[in-house]
Order: C-alpha cells, then structure tokens, then sequence
C-alpha cells in the first residue's frame, strides 16, 4: 500500500478550478475540459460554438462546425507553434496544455454553394499536471513517482444543408482519460487511470440576411454581405468520474452553452476577382453546467438548463446566478489581419479580459491570384495561391491576478476549395 502526496501544481489546479473559476459545482471531475485551447477563440473570451469556423480547432467547441467547414475547406489542421503554459502567474513549468486537431470534409456542388457537405476530424487534448510523489504509509520517504496528466481523444462527425440558410448538426465522440488519484485513496494510481467516454452535440443555423433581403446589393465593385449565426451545443454527456475506488465518483462537467454571432462587411471586385475587403462581428455566449451540489456532498445532473436566461445573459451580456457570459469582437482587414477582444464573467470569482489577432495568407495569395493572367491562374502554383491558407494565431488572459499572462499560440493550415 502507498500513500500518494500532490505537487504544488496539483493543489494550485484545485484550488484555481473548483474554488475561483467554477463556484457553481463546487467539485467536477475532470475540470480541463472547460478549459478553451483554441488561440484563435481565446482573443473572443473563448467564443467559437457562434461563430462561422475557419479551422479545425472550432470542432472542440461546435461539432456542428465540421459541417459548416466543409463548404468551404477539403483539409485543414490547427496545431498550437509552443505549448501553453497554464497560469505562469504561479512559475510552475510542469503546468501546461497542448492541443492538435485534423479535419477532413467533402460537399455537394460549388464551394460554399447550395447542397450538402460533410465532415469528420479528429482532435487531442493533453493537460500535463506535473509529478506525484508516492510514499509508504509509515513514512514520508519517497518511494516512486509519476507524471499525472488528461488527455481528452474526440473524433467529431458534422454535416450541414443549404436552403437559403444553413442549417448543421454535429457529434463528437470522447475518451477523457485522467491519471490522477484523488485524496484519501491508498491504492498505485499508476494503474488507475479514470477512463470516460463521454459526447456532444451541437446544432447551428446560419441567415445570411443581407444576401436574402438585398440580393442584388453592389455598388462600386464593393458587395456587402452579413450573416446571423445561432448555436446551441450539449458537451460532456457521459459517465462519472471514477478513479481506483468506483464507489467515490465525480460528475462530468457537463455543460450547455448557447450563443450568437453577427458578422457583416463587404468583399471588392478587383482584376476581375471577388477579394476580401472588411469583416466585423461580434458574439456572446453562455453557459450553465448542468450540475447540481448539496450540501451532504452529494450531486445530481441537471435535466435542463434552468438557471439560463436568454435575455439577460445572450441578449444584454449580462451574467446571472450560476451563469457563464462570454462576449467577443473582430474586425478583418483585407482577409489578412484579424484583430479580436473579448471578456469571460464567471459565476465564481474570475473576471478576465482577453485580446488576440491572426495573421493569415488568403488576403494576400487572393490578390497575387487574380492579378495573374488566365493561363498562370491553372498552373501549380496559381492553384496553391487559390486554394492553400495559413494562419498564425496569437491571444493572451489579462485583468486578473490568477489567469494574466496565459498566452496561446498555434497555426492553422488549409486546402481551401
């Protein structure tokens, strides 16, 4: 028998989850999983389930977005450039999060035209949590160690259909896996690990609603467009958290986060071509863990999301009792430069702001494209200018003691249709 002592990092992970940033539960398993990875989200306060994806990593957050980014992408993978690590504030290296993700999707007729398309992908999570240091029960002499880490594996299927507006739908299948011995346990962690296979869904509808109530809009080569975009997403529905002893057992954190975007700006003819020019959007989203405490300890989920208030929390960006609000903007500049601002407002004791940017080649290649002539626009190197996209992402935490300094950064890469 063994006795397993917590490295710092492990009790600051504690004390930061169930503690400060999800009052609301008072104790989840597996806490990770409502941690964003995205770069790209994380300059929107962590906003992606409402807003049109561009890459692969949006599945994590929407499954309905593999069906989305199938109209307009054949291939596409988000990998972070340097692992994040989480909360620097507190100087502990073993501390830190990485994140791949790779998508693959197909569609009926023209790029972003009428029909349907489909996508799959797959996407990993590692959360490393630093050394346990195991000891007799007699003595504090150390006798082994191990690396605790989670890892989330998600394989995500969408698919999406075109009738004037889009309409998607999703799931993501997981394997959460935590190799973390609760307190009070005596048994070798190292064979237990807690294994869960949890899903989520998630439906998307999307109105272009400048296209359908001015569709002849254009006027001196600028043509405008806007679209409203609605989400609604169900995650972690699943089994409990169980580790070497089944009778102790925490919840998932299963949660229902909805949420909307607009977006509106206008593309340039230029070289007889259709360019990027200026996009704008802003979102909110929120969210409500379906999880109830007692105060005996005890948990039940949730059957519905009662605690959410549409009005207050989606429509004035208002946090209620028990209710997560993110809000978030961005403005696009020729395609090329993304710059986004955004806020997280917690039930607990975190309030943070956040800001980022995206560098991207498709406002660039674009314009090499159409300035070609029409027999170099075919050749190999005119259909990579089309069709091949790369994204450096870049986003940071600022506002609050505990998460300030947490940056992200990864890079997006795209075959285009």
């Amino acid at each position: 028998m063994h006795a397993i002592r917590r490295s710092s990092a492990i009790l600051l992970l504690s004390f930061v989850f169930r503690s400060a940033l999800y009052a609301q539960v008072g104790t989840v398993g597996v806490p990770f999983l409502m941690i964003s990875p995205s770069a790209e989200a994380n300059g929107m306060g962590g906003i992606m389930a409402s807003v049109m994806p561009a890459g692969s990593s949006s599945m994590l957050f929407n499954p309905a977005h593999a069906g989305l980014l199938a109209r307009s992408t054949a291939l596409s993978t988000d990998i972070y450039t340097s692992r994040t690590g989480w909360l620097p504030v507190f100087h502990i290296p073993d501390l830190w999060i990485n994140h791949f993700s790779l998508f693959a999707g197909t569609a009926s007729g023209a790029a972003g035209g009428n029909g349907l398309a489909f996508g799959i992908g797959y996407s990993r999570v590692y959360f490393n949590l630093g050394e346990f240091i195991i000891s007799s029960e007699n003595s504090p002499e150390e006798v082994s160690r191990f690396r605790g880490y989670e890892t989330s594996d998600n394989i995500t299927l969408g698919a999406s259909i075109d009738f004037g507006a889009l309409l998607a739908f999703g799931t993501t299948m997981k394997l959460v896996t935590s190799q973390l011995t609760p307190f009070g346990l005596i048994q070798d962690p190292a064979t237990h690990p807690a294994e869960i296979l949890a899903v989520d869904l998630g439906m998307t509808a999307v109105v272009p609603f400048v296209s359908l109530a001015f569709p002849d809009a254009y006027a001196a080569g600028f043509r405008p467009h806007g679209n409203v975009m609605l989400a609604a997403v169900l995650q972690n529905f699943g089994g409990d958290v169980a580790y070497a002893d089944a009778s102790q057992k925490d919840p998932l954190p299963r949660l229902f986060r909805a949420g909307w975007s607009i977006d509106a700006g206008a593309t340039i003819d230029l070289f007889q071509s259709t360019l990027p020019f200026l996009s704008i959007s802003i979102a909110r989203e929120a969210e409500d863990i379906l999880v109830d405490r007692y105060r005996d300890g005890s948990w039940t989920y949730s059957t519905f999301p009662d605690d959410l208030k549409p009005a207050d929390n989606l429509f004035s960006g208002r946090r209620t009792h028990n209710v997560t609000v993110r809000r978030g903007s961005a403005v696009t500049f020729l395609g090329t430069v993304t710059l986004r601002s955004g806020s997280y407002e917690g039930d607990g004791a975190v309030t943070y702001a956040t800001e980022g940017y995206t560098i991207s080649t498709a406002g660039l290649t674009a314009l090499i494209h159409a300035a070609m002539k029409d027999d170099a626009r075919e050749s190999v190197i005119g259909n990579l200018l089309r069709h091949v996209e790369l994204r450096i992402h870049h986003s940071e935490y600022s506002g609050h003691d505990i998460v300030r300094g947490t940056t992200f950064n990864s890079m997006t890469l795209s075959f285009r249709r």
